[in-house]
């Protein structure tokens, strides 16, 4: 069984199938088709904001906009 153009289509194993070309390539071809890019860029730290008493709305809109930025710039999120 090939993969079809519309998207990955499983094999349904039984007890004593012969495993074959079509049906690796199959399985090889679903995972490629699912597999997404890892991360991107480096790591860098986050520091946290030193005390709730210190964590006036700039402060934290601040503290958001950079993980958000920081997400982006790894590819977690777009």
């Amino acid at each position: 069984m090939a993969a079809k153009s519309s998207g990955y289509s499983p094999t349904s194993w039984n007890d004593g199938d012969i495993i074959t070309k079509d049906k690796l390539n199959n399985i090889e071809s679903g995972i490629q088709a699912a597999s997404k890019a890892g991360l991107s860029g480096s790591a860098s730290a986050v520091s946290a904001i030193d005390t709730p008493e210190s964590a006036d709305a700039a402060t934290i809109a601040a503290k958001v906009n950079e993980l958000i930025t920081q997400l982006k710039a790894r590819g977690v999120i777009s």
